[in-house]
């Protein structure tokens, strides 16, 4: 299907959905960010803990336990940070093109006699 630019304006700037969707994605993986950091800021305190009461090597088998567990989240977060952002920036351009738009006429004008 093709459109022409009163199609596009049209669909762009008056009836279609605009970003709220993918604005919805974007905060959903903003929090997901913030529950991976809070459950690694958990994990971590968890560690120092560990560091503070247990000695020996029944400690350093359990704080290296909790490492790749700490990673892993940490991992997990700055991924949904990525996501967020490039939600962003395809919000930005998206909203961004549909706000330079001109509207057009339905019809495509007489072409010009030379």
């Amino acid at each position: 299907m093709s459109y022409n630019g009163h199609d596009i304006y049209r669909l762009m700037k008056q009836e279609g959905e605009g970003t709220k969707r993918l604005e919805e994605a974007k905060d959903a993986s903003d929090e997901l960010s913030k529950a991976y950091l809070d459950i690694e800021e958990e994990l971590d305190g968890t560690t120092s803990t560990l560091k503070e009461f247990w000695k020996g090597e029944g400690a350093e088998s359990g704080i290296a336990a909790l490492e790749p567990l700490q990673q892993v989240h940490h991992g997990y977060s700055s991924d949904m940070r990525f996501g967020r952002d490039s939600m962003s920036g395809q919000i930005m351009t998206f909203n961004n093109t549909r706000d330079s738009l001109k509207q057009m006429p339905a019809e495509r004008p007489e072409p010009l006699d030379r």
